[in-house]
């Protein structure tokens, strides 16, 4: 989900003019797009930096400046945006145990992934 009013940038090095004062042309930047993953919520207002991923079931809160990657699952906040928790496939925040209390499914973090461990019951 792409909410309203993000901006998500592609150029690292943005510039109106060339070193010689020339207008810059479409030939004078490179694009690094940003990667939105299936499943994951850009918030409203969220700011996402030039080549970022935002993994998959990820959530950017509202407002967000994210200048780096997004692990899958992972809820990032704030200005810079950093991790703070993580979030089922259903939306819903985990618990300290990593059990999302809305719909039951339980994961476990490996090598700073999370992965589900038991489906919803």
């Amino acid at each position: 989900m792409i909410s309203p009013q993000i901006v998500l940038t592609e150029d690292r090095t943005p510039r109106a003019t060339r070193p010689d004062g020339q207008r810059q042309g479409s030939g004078d930047w490179t694009s690094t797009p940003v990667i939105v993953r299936r499943g994951a919520t850009v918030g409203a207002g969220a700011r996402v930096a030039p080549g970022v991923e935002i993994g998959p079931y990820a959530v950017v809160g509202i407002g967000a400046v994210v200048l780096g990657e997004a692990a899958a699952h992972a809820l990032v906040l704030g200005n810079p945006a950093r991790a703070v928790g993580w979030v089922c496939r259903c939306a819903g925040t985990l618990d300290i145990r990593l059990r999302c209390q809305r719909c039951g499914r339980v994961y476990e973090v490996a090598a700073d992934l999370l992965t589900e461990i038991q489906p919803s019951l």
